[in-house]
Order: C-alpha cells, then sequence, then structure tokens
C-alpha cells in the first residue's frame, strides 16, 4: 500500500528515529506534499528538509509547517 500523494504529519511523533524511512517511502510513492502540524514543527521540517534537498538537488517534495500553540 502507498502513501496518499499529500500527507498531514501531526506531532508530536510517537519515534522520531522512523521519520528518514517515512520520508523515503513518501519519495517513493511520490507523494507530493507534507503538512507538518504542532509544537516543533519547523524543526521537523527542517530534518525533511534535510533528508529531501540537503544538497539542493532535488525538488520533489513540498511541505509546509503549521505550529498550533
Amino acid at each position: 500500500m502507498s502513501y496518499a500523494s499529500r500527507i498531514i504529519l501531526h506531532l508530536p511523533l510517537s519515534n522520531e528515529d522512523l521519520l528518514g524511512a517515512f520520508v523515503e517511502q513518501c519519495l517513493r510513492d511520490k507523494v507530493a506534499l507534507i503538512a507538518v502540524v504542532g509544537e516543533g514543527a519547523a524543526r521537523i521540517e527542517d530534518i525533511i528538509d534535510e533528508l529531501v534537498v540537503g544538497d539542493a538537488s532535488d525538488d520533489t517534495l513540498c511541505y509546509h509547517h503549521l505550529a498550533l500553540e
């Protein structure tokens, strides 16, 4: 089963160590958007950014965060 083309990632994560594998699967499944919502969203977005476009050679995934306070 593959992921939908748009995903909302609600924080906090149950296991942040699994984020890398999740992002890799999103790329394989051609996910176009990951929206990160919750406290610490900017930090998780930065991690996703490093995983996807760390060297600025890939811009296949769009993401956005919204911090709920």
